[in-house]
């Protein structure tokens, strides 16, 4: 009887847990909301899609000036102490344009690019994992339904994404 009792508490602190998470998620997307972003919840945590453009030039992985403004501003948000204790995946991924090593390499570079800033903003280093995917993990389509290239599309694949993990 005492096992089924304490595996019923587990169950409510459990749930309760994840309403936790889930409030405070919504309310950290509310914050990065304001900063003119991409910014929804998913089963991970928080994501932060920044498009290409928003970041970098093509084919460069030299943060613009203005996306290291907004990146400080992130941190800022992701190192309040209601987040601090929360890693941080990011991210890189590329077109289908390209050899895959050029296209990994590239999107290596550009997730670097990313944790680095929000390194130099405050963010612990030993909370921020690095990951590349090259082309291997498009958000829509390269081509259109008839083969033909998708310029919009490839444009969309082009980024970099920063989760605040649960």
């Amino acid at each position: 009887m005492k096992k089924s009792n304490k595996t019923v508490f587990l169950f409510c602190g459990l749930f309760l847990l994840s309403g936790c998470a889930n409030l405070e998620n919504q309310m950290l997307v509310k914050e990065i909301e304001e900063f003119e972003v991409e910014v929804k919840q998913i089963d991970r945590g928080v994501e932060i899609i920044f498009p290409e453009v928003l970041l970098f030039e093509y084919n460069s992985d030299r943060l613009k000036p203005e996306a290291k403004t907004k990146l400080h501003k992130i941190a800022e948000v992701i190192n309040h102490t209601k987040y601090a204790s929360r890693n941080i995946a990011v991210e890189g991924h590329a077109d289908a344009i390209g050899g895959e090593d050029f296209n990994l390499a590239l999107s290596k570079r550009r997730a670097q690019s990313v944790a680095r800033a929000l390194v130099f903003s405050g963010v612990l280093k030993e909370r921020i994992v690095i990951a590349w995917f090259g082309k291997s993990r498009p958000i829509v389509p390269n081509t259109n339904p008839d083969g033909s290239d998708n310029p919009q599309g490839r444009k969309r694949n082009r980024r970099v994404e920063v989760i605040i993990e649960n």
